[in-house]
């Protein structure tokens, strides 16, 4: 049996500082060592890897401690232009929370849920 059978593998022609400002691909510290040489970031991420849970619930401890809304609605937007994958992975823990942080009509229709 294949090591990646059952799991979508993609292809990826980025690289380096490509692959990290690229919302869609960046992983942040969940990238592991064997991805980080396949795809030159060793030295550009901190030494440890980070699993998303464990970046979910860093982001979350960051969200909580923004003081008003706005704040935190401009948390989460300069995190879904950084890790995409990461930020649905929080809205989607902290749903009910979050929906009156990021829910307004026009935020809704024009930033959140664009098809990248």
């Amino acid at each position: 049996m294949a090591a990646n059978a059952g799991k979508k593998v993609f292809r990826v022609a980025l690289r380096g500082e490509a692959i990290l400002t690229n919302p869609h691909w960046n992983k942040g510290t969940a990238f592991t060592m064997k991805e980080r040489m396949q795809f030159g970031l060793v030295g550009r991420l901190p030494y440890q890897v980070n699993i998303l849970d464990q970046q979910c619930q860093r982001a979350y401890d960051q969200l909580i401690s923004r003081d008003t809304p706005l704040r935190k609605n401009t948390f989460l937007r300069s995190l879904k232009e950084q890790n995409s994958v990461l930020f649905y992975q929080l809205l989607l823990r902290h749903l009910r929370e979050l929906i009156p942080i990021v829910y307004t009509p026009t935020e809704v229709r024009t930033y959140y849920f664009q098809c990248p």
